[in-house]
């Protein structure tokens, strides 16, 4: 199944391909390959008695663009991340992240189509702080209007998850939803937009759910500098307690999320991200987080960049104040341009975990050097 994805992918791009003479112009293809040495001091996230190791990292890569018109566009991309540890060679994974987005947009009618595989392997053999050998597919698909005030769209989303060790854990999500919205600036629209979701597990041992969320927003462009999405709302999500899990908690409360990007300069950038909300947990109904992200780049010279991140999420359990966690990531991505065709990353990273049981906290942090090759 892992595999099916993949080659659907690969089939979209094979009837998607323009003539070569007649769409020359405008294709938009790059590959390349990033090779690197990483340094790992905590492979197997252990809260205690950490090892490191020295991992070599293969990560070839393919983005595809095919435009449509001056506002439509379809897009492929594809990334293999390849490792093999020096010490623990029997640990060696490889992680898949493919994508395929559809944007079409005509005089009043919209369409947008997206699908995202991402498959991610640990070089642990049991569940370390929710870390474990699992695949995601998600899809989003939608349709709308945007008239000289009003504007509307309906659309699906849905998420498939499986757990390699852990198929008790496995679940399908979908979540239609409508929209109304209200043009109340330049660039700006009010909206409100209701979602119908339900969360199906495979096997009976999870809770299902139905949960329904309103959200009242806002989004747009403040000149060509700031854009925006912000949204606060009510969800209430109703669980069966059906399965032999031990949890009998529903949610009713807030829901809220907000997207913030800045452009300083031309050469500067800088971007926010804040959401709370419920989400499923492998042991419980779900987890209530509060998620903050901050990230910034620049350009020092034009061979010259870098971009940092900063992360906090805050996790409160629906079962057992046991289960509650916060964590913090911070990473750190600087860049040399060598020649049009070649570049050499520095990246580093500090993952820090703390919770209420000891067992499932951990400090790690990685350095690793790349070399970046491309078409």
């Amino acid at each position: 199944m892992r595999w099916f994805l993949p080659a659907v992918f690969m089939v979209c791009a094979v009837i998607s391909w323009p003539d070569a003479t007649a769409m020359a112009a405008e294709q938009n293809l790059h590959v390349g390959v990033d090779v690197g040495e990483v340094y790992d001091s905590n492979v197997f996230v252990a809260p205690v008695n950490r090892e490191e190791d020295y991992i070599t990292e293969l990560r070839p890569w393919l983005l595809w663009k095919r435009p449509f018109g001056d506002a439509s566009m379809f897009t492929v991309n594809c990334k293999l991340t390849g490792k093999l540890y020096a010490k623990n060679s029997d640990s060696n994974t490889v992680d898949q992240d493919l994508g395929a987005k559809l944007d079409f947009r005509g005089a009043r009618f919209y369409i947008k189509l997206e699908d995202r595989f991402q498959y991610s392997s640990y070089p642990i053999s049991s569940t370390v702080a929710q870390k474990v050998d699992n695949w995601v597919n998600d899809f989003n698909a939608g349709v709308g209007a945007d008239y000289y005030r009003v504007g509307w769209e309906v659309g699906l989303t849905s998420t498939v998850r499986q757990y390699i060790r852990l198929g008790s854990y496995d679940y399908t999500e979908i979540a239609p939803y409508v929209e109304g919205n209200y043009k109340v600036g330049e660039a700006t629209r009010v909206y409100l937009r209701a979602t119908f979701g339900m969360v199906n597990y495979l096997d009976p041992v999870h809770n299902d759910t139905d949960y329904i969320d309103v959200k009242l927003g806002i989004r747009g462009n403040i000149g060509e500098k700031t854009s925006f999405d912000a949204g606060i709302g009510y969800q209430q999500r109703n669980y069966d307690d059906g399965g032999s899990l031990i949890d009998s908690e529903d949610y009713a409360s807030i829901s809220a999320s907000c997207t913030l990007s800045y452009a300083f300069s031309s050469k500067t950038g800088f971007s926010l991200t804040l959401k709370y909300g419920p989400q499923e947990s492998v042991n419980s109904n779900y987890n209530k987080v509060l998620f903050a992200g901050v990230s910034a780049n620049h350009f020092f010279t034009e061979k010259i960049s870098a971009i940092g991140t900063i992360t906090y999420e805050d996790a409160q359990n629906s079962a057992s104040a046991a289960n509650d966690y916060h964590k913090i990531t911070c990473a750190v991505a600087a860049k040399y341009e060598v020649t049009s065709w070649m570049a050499l990353t520095l990246e580093l990273s500090y993952e820090s975990r703390g919770a209420a049981t000891p067992t499932t906290e951990y400090e790690r942090f990685t350095a690793g050097v790349f070399a970046v090759l491309r078409y």
